[in-house]
């Protein structure tokens, strides 16, 4: 990879256990390497019993080059963790994993930014309330305060337990759904009203009032706690190679490149991405001088 230019990258893996990323780390350390990555890591059960040898993990991940995390924390509400996402993870372990990180962060003096997933409405099934769930998920997020929040809507894929139990979970879903839906353009910003109809209800909640529902969390999270939303490792790593690194700054060019997108003029897009191919250019040849 250094030797066609890459020094900026992410690993490939959706989840990398810390334990196991500080293997690589440890090595790229001994070879000297000057890099930067960023990966998907899953919050660590019983986080608090192994505290300390968690934040060994990460300060050796981040002598190695860590810059950006992306964590399904997916809930703050302990019942939809383990009932509704089989997440085997509790409002703890998320919280501890995440001062451990922090730590890390500290004690080797590098910033390392996190992206926290949620999935928001969630299925209820009938055993917590909604406003109970929000309550728990802000909670988490004032305890935590990651530098981005990503908030997803629901979705029952193919294969997975909430289509194949799909009633269990409080799913309804028409005839022909997975085809439809995967052939239609979306953009989860687009205003609800104008996505196109999907036959997909949940709890007697339609898409419409799925995504109302998503869309108004965001703008609770971005308001009242100016913290970004949707930005993820990737997004913090190609900000950090050009050179954007204060919080005012991201949330300004978040907002451009999306204003970019929507109006189809990419000048913003195309100048982050030339700045990050340069930077990750550089930090590849570096390791050759």
């Amino acid at each position: 990879m250094l030797k066609v230019g890459i020094g900026v990258f992410r690993f490939a893996g959706s989840d990398t256990p810390p334990r196991f990323g500080a293997k690589i780390a440890q090595e790229i350390i001994r070879r000297n390497l000057h890099i930067i990555f960023g990966m998907g890591s899953r919050p660590i059960a019983k986080a608090k019993n192994i505290f300390s040898s968690l934040v060994t993990s990460y300060q050796t991940l981040i002598e190695g080059g860590l810059k950006a995390i992306f964590m399904g924390g997916e809930s703050g509400n302990d019942f939809i963790n383990q009932e509704v996402m089989n997440k085997g993870v509790v409002f703890e372990d998320i919280v501890y994993t995440i001062k451990a990180l922090r730590k890390a962060e500290k004690k080797t003096n590098n910033k390392v930014y996190l992206s926290l997933a949620l999935i928001y409405p969630p299925p209820l099934m009938g055993k917590v309330g909604l406003d109970k769930v929000k309550e728990d998920n802000l909670r988490l997020i004032e305890e935590v305060v990651p530098d981005s929040v990503m908030v997803t809507p629901p979705g029952p894929f193919l294969h997975t337990r909430w289509y194949q139990e799909r009633e269990k979970f409080g799913f309804n879903l028409e005839e022909g759904i997975i085809k439809e839906a995967m052939e239609y353009e979306y953009v989860l910003y687009k205003p609800p009203h104008l996505w196109p109809k999907l036959g997909i209800s949940l709890e007697g909640k339609s898409f419409y009032e799925i995504l109302t529902e998503c869309n108004k969390f965001r703008h609770t999270i971005e308001s009242v706690y100016n913290i970004p939303t949707d930005l993820s490792d990737e997004h913090f790593l190609m900000f950090y190679s050009a050179g954007i690194t204060k919080k005012q700054e991201t949330m300004k060019y978040k907002k451009e490149t999306m204003l970019g997108i929507i109006s189809c003029e990419y000048f913003q897009t195309r100048q982050i991405s030339l700045r990050t191919n340069q930077y990750s250019q550089e930090l590849a040849k570096s390791n050759f001088r």
